[in-house]
């Protein structure tokens, strides 16, 4: 018997373990999701309570104008006329679409567009950081850099996790993070 709660012990402490290693943060990027919340009433000013459907699409202009980008919701809870969506959850938004103003176009139930379109905050346009000009491929070429600044021979080096690229003597070189 005191073998066989040894034994537990021991399984419980090794999933455990397990568990807290799977559970630690990673590293990996945001998601490019935009939070969308709204509130819908009636012609007569009363609150919608019902489950809807959402139709959204990304506009590069505030009436006509082309659609760059669309998704559709199902099953939207609306409560007292409030309801909560995540665009990108569904279709990811691509990110060399936050270079340019967007306006957000909404049908719900399949009918007409509601109008005015909604401007996209610049809290979106930030997204655009993640490809920022002149570094679509990852790269430090082109004419934003020169021979007195950065360039790709003085950063060849790749430094392990936790390090960071610094500047020596002798050129540059992988330290640890400060």
């Amino acid at each position: 018997m005191i073998l066989h709660k040894s034994f537990l012990i021991i399984a419980l402490k090794v999933i455990l373990l397990a568990l807290t290693l799977i559970s630690r943060p990673s590293f990996a990027e945001p998601p490019l999701t935009i939070n969308y919340r709204g509130f819908l009433q009636t012609s007569s000013g009363e609150s919608v309570t019902d489950t809807i459907s959402l139709s959204l699409m990304l506009y590069t202009m505030p009436t006509d104008g082309i659609e760059v980008w669309s998704e559709s919701h199902v099953n939207v809870e609306v409560r007292s006329g409030h309801f909560s969506i995540t665009l990108g959850a569904l279709s990811p938004i691509p990110t060399t679409l936050f270079n340019t103003p967007l306006f957000l176009g909404v049908l719900i139930n399949g009918t007409d567009e509601l109008l005015p379109r909604r401007v996209i905050s610049s809290q979106a346009a930030a997204m655009h950081s993640k490809v920022a000009d002149g570094l679509q491929d990852g790269t430090l070429t082109g004419p934003k850099f020169t021979d007195a600044t950065i360039s790709p021979s003085k950063l060849a080096a790749t430094c392990s996790n936790g390090q960071i690229l610094i500047r020596i003597v002798t050129g540059w070189a992988c330290g640890p993070f400060p």
